[in-house]
């Protein structure tokens, strides 16, 4: 029973295909993220696997615009049941100033 091979296609190719550069995909070779065949010693694509992989890849959208954070939800649900929230504190920085600080008779050195 003859089985068929399936035309296999090189990085240049592939990176070409993606609109990608080649050094990307051969980093996604490295870190094993992209399925991939070793034919000998050259790294060869299964276009049917990539369009699979490609597919999996695909982020879906929740329903909701893309810049509503956790805060603004929380600020909109109290706004609908007619509370205020309480408010944070303002940020403090405790990191020393990096610019000159005067002595203690006053001069800056």
């Amino acid at each position: 029973m003859p089985t068929t091979v399936p035309e296999l296609i090189d990085i240049e190719t592939l990176a070409h295909r993606l609109g990608d550069s080649v050094r990307h995909v051969r980093r996604l070779v490295a870190e094993r993220r992209i399925p991939y065949l070793k034919v000998g010693h050259f790294v060869r694509f299964d276009p049917e696997e990539i369009a699979s992989w490609l597919n999996a890849q695909r982020v879906g959208v929740e329903g909701r615009p893309p810049t509503e954070t956790a805060r603004v939800r929380e600020l909109s649900r109290a706004l609908a049941a007619g509370t205020v929230p309480r408010q944070a504190a303002p940020r403090v920085s405790r990191r020393p100033s990096h610019g000159k600080q005067p002595n203690s008779a006053g001069t800056l050195w």
